[in-house]
């Protein structure tokens, strides 16, 4: 196995997994291997007719997880596929976590469009997002039948089998969402249409003198139940009028339909002010800060990208507008990743290389927000940006500018407190780094232990301030990095935000990531974000002694033990002596184990990066070993 997507999800969801098999289609795939997740067989079926390598699998309802999980839980389970031919065992894949559910019931949403892209397999869109633990209580009805295979599920669409019985041209579609439903719309020739009565027989004389009976009957009710409505609505008329006339007028007041203006906080967080003081404030730019220089948001740069792959005939005019009507229904983020799968040439990619040049790198100078950044004491900046902006602000070299496969030099960079720029998707001066669709960072990133260190590293030792990005832009980065379960320190977002959607991803960015969003409602000239760097640069070069600087905690080693640990079967050593500054010296003849116990320290303080070299330090390889750390924070 090489990748699962998503990388979470509750029992019951359909999740996409991309193995290497040496199979000969789907049909031996199916005899040959077996699936576990968490310890459970779990059913699997290949999504393409002629693709052995992509498969999807549902996870199933009891898993080998906590007896009492909490709501919200992220759980890490094994993911194990079997070949039944070989005896060595299956292959396993770790980074997989089951989402355990808050209690979410539903959510109110339509269908929004209907594409048959192949065969009997129907993409269906939603009109809004889709929480991932509602994605197992999302049941799609075809002319009433419940759909019993799923290939796909997406935040906003899910890629279905049509049911047996159901014409691919014409039907009725609906959708359940947990407990709420959609409306029923028509599908008809490659497109929905509104919703339309059934057409009656003609009836025969006799039945047709009965009906008009039977018409005439219910039309004489029906107008007396619109007389007896119209009475009484005029008479709450006269009423609402005479009580309105005897109350005075209010002197102001909003309309009672203006949506809640929304503005960043007046009081700057305490820790985001001593952050920045400290100097471990680590800055985010996403595309809207760079949109302020005039450059594209991500959306207007898809549609620009949609419009030069058409001039370099890359698609049809025909793809150019179901692509942009993708786009418009907020599917920038596939539509990137199809275009550039497309790109499979490296004289294809020297194109797209040079059209990024052109939109990036030529017209554009930092903006006034930028250099309300320069002031601030921001020991890194990490963005997705393609432009030069962050490097024109802060003077930096191209050696202080990183990638995701420069680990070593971030790693080295961030212990030496030494200020670079990671560009989350590659620099334009280095081709074979550039990264347009977020397929392309997830694979660079997955299975990269050290870019996982180095992200480990910062969001425990630094405080970070998403400046410029989305939601769903800061959750594309962080998906498939690992990250530890418990924060010790608080990261905010200021996020410019539009209508109610956006509350539960705030909230499930501060449950999952540690982050605090602050949302406002976005203006022409941006005066609040402005207005809030203003602030924080005056609090950050105020001086010291008015600004609440918190004592940094420090750890020290209380004791150490080792059992089966090289020459030691047993060893404690007590180093808490009651000094305030002590010194401890190891003194010993060569191989009595002075060397041993450093390296043992050091395996228990790196974990999980220092496994493949823990069986150096055994004593008897059949024993059990152990190294406990004791520690005291003062």
């Amino acid at each position: 196995m090489t990748e699962i997507k998503p990388r979470e999800a509750p029992s019951g969801t359909v999740i996409q997994l991309t193995i290497q098999s040496a199979v000969n289609g789907p049909d031996e795939l199916k005899k040959r291997y077996r699936l576990s997740i968490g310890g459970v067989s779990a059913r699997f079926y290949p999504i393409y007719n002629n693709d052995a390598e992509t498969i999807a699998a549902i996870v199933p309802d009891k898993l080998n997880i906590p007896a009492n999980p909490k709501p919200g839980d992220s759980i890490p389970v094994e993911v194990v596929f079997f070949d039944l031919r070989n005896e060595d065992g299956g292959i396993t894949y770790n980074q997989f976590n089951v989402l355990v559910p808050t209690g979410l019931t539903g959510k109110e949403v339509e269908i929004d469009g209907v594409r048959n892209p192949t065969g009997r397999d129907f993409d269906v869109t939603f009109s809004d997002y889709v929480p991932l633990e509602l994605w197992p209580k999302v049941t799609i009805y075809f002319d009433g039948k419940a759909v019993e295979k799923i290939l796909k599920m997406d935040e906003r669409s899910f890629t279905v089998e049509l049911p047996d019985g159901v014409s691919q041209s014409s039907f009725k579609i609906f959708a359940r969402v947990g407990d709420k439903e959609t409306s029923t719309r028509n599908y008809e020739f490659g497109a929905l249409k509104p919703l339309t009565a059934d057409p009656s027989p003609t009836p025969t004389s006799a039945e047709g003198e009965a009906k008009e009976f039977s018409n005439n009957r219910i039309l004489f009710i029906l107008l007396g139940l619109v007389s007896l409505i119209a009475a009484s609505l005029m008479v709450f008329i006269i009423y609402r009028r005479a009580r309105l006339k005897s109350r005075p007028v209010p002197t102001a007041g909003p309309p009672e339909d203006e949506v809640e203006e929304l503005h960043l906080p007046k009081e700057l967080p305490v820790d985001l002010v001593n952050a920045c003081v400290a100097g471990e404030c680590v800055l985010y730019a996403g595309s809207g800060l760079s949109a302020q220089s005039g450059l594209p948001v991500w959306k207007d740069f898809v549609v620009g990208l949609l419009k030069w792959a058409r001039s370099s005939n890359f698609i049809t005019d025909i793809e150019e507008a179901h692509y942009q009507a993708d786009v418009e229904r907020g599917q920038a983020d596939p539509v990137a990743d199809s275009l550039v799968s497309r790109l499979t040439t490296d004289s294809q990619r020297e194109l797209l290389n040079a059209y990024l040049q052109k939109v990036f790198l030529s017209r554009s100078n930092p903006s006034s927000l930028h250099s309300q950044l320069e002031a601030l004491n921001f020991s890194a900046a990490l963005t997705t940006n393609f432009d030069n902006l962050l490097e024109s602000v802060y003077r930096v070299t191209s050696d202080d500018v990183f990638t995701p496969r420069d680990t070593d030099r971030l790693l080295s960079a961030l212990t030496r407190r030494r200020f670079f720029i990671l560009k989350l998707y590659g620099t334009l001066e280095r081709k074979d780094t550039v990264m347009v669709a977020s397929y392309q960072y997830e694979e660079a990133i997955t299975g990269n232990n050290l870019f996982s260190q180095f992200m480990q590293t910062l969001f425990f030792s630094r405080t970070l301030l998403f400046l410029g990005a989305s939601l769903e832009g800061i959750e594309a980065y962080l998906r498939g990095i690992t990250l530890p379960k418990s924060f010790v320190r608080t990261h905010y977002a200021l996020v410019a935000v539009t209508g109610g959607a956006w509350r539960a991803k705030a909230e499930l960015l501060e449950r999952r990531y540690g982050i605090k969003v602050f949302p406002y409602t976005p203006k022409d000239n941006f005066s609040d974000l402005s207005d809030f760097l203003t602030k924080l640069t005056d609090a950050v070069a105020a001086p010291q002694s008015t600004v609440a600087i918190g004592e940094r905690k420090v750890s020290k080693l209380k004791r150490v033990t080792l059992e089966n640990i090289g020459p030691f079967e047993n060893l404690s050593l007590d180093l808490d002596l009651g000094f305030e500054h002590a010194w401890h010296i190891f003194l010993g003849d060569n191989g009595v184990g002075k060397s041993t116990v450093l390296k043992a320290i050091a395996l228990a303080l790196c974990g999980q990066e220092a496994r493949p070299y823990a069986g150096r330090l055994l004593r008897d390889k059949k024993k059990n070993s152990k190294v406990s750390l004791a520690k005291k924070t003062s």
